[in-house]
């Protein structure tokens, strides 16, 4: 099923790009700082029939206007994300955020807490902030350089087999790949530089505790493990906490039915 991207004027000449698709309770996606919209296939398929199902592009990325700051904040997306529910009439929705859209899905959480129906946060990254100086500024520089040196597609080519486990196929490579390639380098850069200036736990501790929350990461992801996804479960109190078998860091590309059976059971109970 192909689902076309649609855009919203979120107001001050800023647009945001997503793909939307049935009705019900919302259940919005943020994708991570390689991705965008269009790797949320399988699961805007999955809930369409359920839930009004929206996956949004990031600001600077798909169609989406870069940020405003060179350096923009988590916050600073998450107030994208804001602006878009208001245009799109979305009070209160189901939130999920993989990888650095764990970090957005953190600060919305933080800021709106009254909006959230539920929170999940797949194989989440936990920022860069608490790191020795050093070695944030190293990991920066890296990811910039990569980008640099070898554009989106270069980047998709070395990157894209990184994010899956060893069990994985071919053809789920390639469509990885695909998304990878379409990145937009000034877009990347700027979600790069936030993710040197995030820290998860800081916003997790300070959202209402009330919300029921997921912890979801793959067995195989090496990008961000279990073991750090298990102690931002730990972090939040009552939060649940489940493994993918077999599933890297794009857990809901690499094995969409048991990520998609994993989230049907949370939403159940949550709704």
């Amino acid at each position: 099923m192909t689902i076309e991207r649609q855009t919203a004027d979120i107001g001050g000449g800023n647009r945001i790009s997503y793909r939307e698709v049935g009705e019900g309770a919302p259940l919005v996606l943020l994708h991570g700082i390689g991705s965008s919209s269009q790797s949320w296939s399988a699961q805007l398929e999955a809930f369409g029939g359920d839930f009004r199902t929206i996956a949004w592009d990031a600001p600077g990325y798909g169609d989406s206007t870069n940020p405003r700051d060179a350096a923009p904040s988590a916050a600073d997306y998450a107030d994208g994300l804001v602006r878009l529910l208001d245009r799109l009439s979305v009070t209160r929705c189901h939130l999920v955020g993989h990888s650095l859209g764990g970090l957005m899905a953190a600060a919305f959480a933080r800021a709106e807490p009254g909006r959230l129906l539920s929170l999940t946060l797949a194989d989440c990254a936990a920022g860069h902030a608490a790191l020795d100086p050093a070695e944030r500024e190293h990991k920066l520089q890296h990811r910039l350089r990569e980008m640099h040196c070898l554009g989106p597609r270069g980047m998709a080519r070395q990157r894209a087999g990184r994010l899956v486990s060893d069990k994985t196929t071919a053809d789920v490579i390639e469509r990885i790949a695909d998304v990878i390639a379409t990145l937009r380098p000034d877009g990347y850069e700027q979600a790069a530089r936030m993710l040197a200036d995030a820290e998860v736990f800081a916003d997790l501790a300070e959202f209402d505790k009330r919300t029921g929350v997921l912890v979801i990461c793959g067995t195989d992801d090496r990008i961000t493990s279990p073991d750090s996804n298990r102690r931002i479960a730990e972090a939040i109190e009552g939060a649940r906490f489940e493994l993918i078998p077999d599933a890297g860091h794009l857990s809901y590309v690499e094995q969409p039915a048991a990520f998609n059976a994993v989230l049907r059971r949370f939403l159940a109970e949550m709704s």
